[in-house]
């Protein structure tokens, strides 16, 4: 049989993580060893994982300092001794056969990645199975990998959304100390992966909580949005993707005054003013302009970029800001 190496990090989640870790325990395919990594917790989830680990052997515990998000992942690849890998964050869930469903269709593909759907739940834990379809969809072509960030969207970018073969980490890693790591690494990844096969299945249970890393109150490290899409933007002009780089372009643009709507909802004058600074520097390197949607504010904006102000206000008097 296939191992198959789960990663949990865990980070002061102590009223959480159990919810995360047992739906680990409980899944229906046997071959699997779980990985837990405390990022130096302080809150008694370190010592939650060791009470684990004592109880089943097929759990790893990892304590290291803390180091963020791709820091613990990448600890825990390096500790992985399965064929395949699936990451689980530590106040989320998985179905109960997760791991044996995917597992199922990548062996039948030979896929290199197994990309599957998530969902949005306040709930807790309790234990579920999934009813696969047993629909495969498998893409062997680097230009489509890549369109497909665009169709499908957030579940596409996710590292916790997909079974990978151990080898697709040979020569990647989690680049550490900025949020949205996973855009990144999927970025720089695509390029290298021979096959995808994307199933319309849902697998993980994405939980939603105040206080989660995605929806934390405004900080800078949030726009490191753009720095991520700056590297997609010079990796699609290198692959001669002229078509799917408008649409980064459109995202891009988008991203710009959406932040700023957040930024300036939660009072943050540096985070609107650094939105402010990137607008600048958006119309002075690109000439792309958006498509029917976000014309008007592109110019507008290009006028003056402190006119992205009445982006805002008309966001706020229709009560569409996040």
């Amino acid at each position: 049989m296939d191992k198959v190496s789960i990663i949990i990090p865990i980070y002061n989640i102590k009223e959480y993580m159990s919810d995360s870790v047992n739906s680990a325990m409980m899944q229906t395919y046997e071959d699997i060893e779980i990985i837990l990594v405390d990022d130096g917790s302080a809150d008694g989830s370190g010592e939650m994982c060791d009470r684990y680990g004592e109880k089943d052997n097929r759990i790893k515990v990892i304590h290291k300092e803390n180091g963020g998000l791709s820091s613990a992942r990448n600890a825990g690849l390096d500790a992985a001794e399965g064929e395949y890998v699936l990451f689980l964050d530590g106040d989320d869930y998985l179905a109960l056969n997760a791991a044996e469903y995917a597992l199922s269709i990548a062996k039948r593909t030979d896929a290199d990645i197994i990309q599957y759907g998530y969902i949005e739940t306040s709930e807790s834990f309790t234990p579920k199975h999934i009813n696969g379809t047993g629909e495969a969809e498998v893409i062997k072509d680097t230009k489509t990998f890549y369109r497909k960030l665009y169709e499908i969207g957030g579940e596409a970018a996710s590292a916790c959304t997909k079974l990978y073969k151990r080898g697709m980490f040979d020569r990647f890693r989690f680049k550490e100390g900025i949020l949205h790591e996973d855009e990144e690494l999927i970025t720089r990844q695509l390029r290298e992966v021979g096959s995808i096969a994307y199933i319309p299945d849902k697998l993980y249970y994405y939980v939603t909580r105040k206080g989660s890393i995605i929806r934390s109150d405004f900080n800078l490290k949030r726009l490191d949005f753009f720095a991520v899409g700056k590297e997609r933007i010079k990796m699609l002009r290198a692959l001669g993707y002229d078509d799917i780089l408008e649409t980064e372009y459109d995202r891009y643009f988008s991203g710009l005054l959406n932040y700023y709507c957040t930024a300036r909802k939660r009072n943050s004058k540096e985070g609107c003013a650094e939105i402010k600074r990137l607008l600048k520097e958006y119309y002075q390197d690109h000439n792309h302009i958006p498509n029917d949607k976000m014309r008007l504010f592109y110019y507008i904006c290009r006028i003056n970029p402190d006119l992205v102000e009445a982006y805002y206000l008309l966001r706020k008097h229709f009560g569409h800001i996040e």
